[in-house]
């Protein structure tokens, strides 16, 4: 089914902007971000030792890309880091354990 999303946009007074890049359509504003979150990893710790990393990787707008998983030689965790990092590979946040302190890096 085709949608003349112009016509339909123009028709209610709203701005439409085409991203070639990311093949995404904006009805109205473009979100504004400052910070761009590529990849997130978690490694698992038991006994002092990585047994468990866990990466999430996301496109500049936010959706989940892939997941890799490498999976531990022992079925439980005794604690977690997870590390956050922007576009330019830049460490921004950090989370120990369970309590999820969270340490933000400019």
């Amino acid at each position: 089914t085709y949608l003349p999303v112009r016509a339909v946009a123009s028709a209610l007074g709203v701005q439409v902007d085409w991203d070639a890049e990311t093949s995404t359509v904006y009805l109205g504003e473009r979100p504004k971000a400052t910070q761009w979150l590529l990849k997130t990893e978690t490694d698992y710790y038991m006994d002092g030792s990585v047994y468990y990393v866990e990466t999430y990787t996301y496109d500049r707008l936010g959706r989940l890309t892939a997941i890799d998983t490498h999976y531990p030689e022992y079925p439980y965790e005794d604690s977690k880091i997870t590390r956050s990092y922007d576009a330019a590979g830049n460490m921004i946040s950090e989370n120990y354990g369970d309590s999820y302190s969270q340490f933000a890096y400019d």
